[in-house]
């Protein structure tokens, strides 16, 4: 899809955006990195898009055991997978991708969770799983 530039009403439909996902995205940065790279394709306004995101973000449920970790843990990837497929029984093995930093001490950095545009489970793309962790543990640090 072409991307269109953002009118003046999008730039406050936007920042209305920004205030309605803080709390799933806490930093502005992100906010707009995730609108200029996905949402300016979708053919959704901001408020329309930010909606969805905050649809796919409670359609799925983050593990009891990695929710509000007060100190730092390690855990092979491969249980960090696994404890979102038990979190979350709808979803195939293919449709998560467990990413972390590659830099001394692997720090857990995202767990990718692959949707279709209807919110449906999907494979992830062969980039998203060649760019899984292949750490044999990483550190997931506490909750801020």
């Amino acid at each position: 899809m072409i991307r269109r530039p953002l009118p003046m009403f999008g730039i406050a439909l936007l920042v209305f955006a920004l205030l309605g996902i803080a709390d799933l995205m806490p930093a502005r940065g992100l906010v707009y990195h995730e609108w200029s790279a996905h949402g300016t394709c979708s053919g959704l306004e901001p408020a329309e898009y930010f909606a969805l995101v905050r649809r796919a973000y409670t359609s799925i449920a983050t593990p009891q055991e990695l929710s509000g970790v007060g100190q730092a843990i390690e855990r092979p990837p491969a249980a960090i997978a696994a404890a979102f497929l038990h979190a979350n029984p709808h979803l195939p093995a293919q449709s998560i991708a467990v990413t972390c930093s590659g830099q001394g001490a692997p720090r857990l950095r995202e767990v990718h969770i692959c949707l279709d545009r209807d919110l449906m489970p999907r494979a992830c793309s062969a980039d998203a799983m060649r760019g899984s962790c292949r750490a044999p543990q990483v550190i997931i640090p506490p909750v801020r």
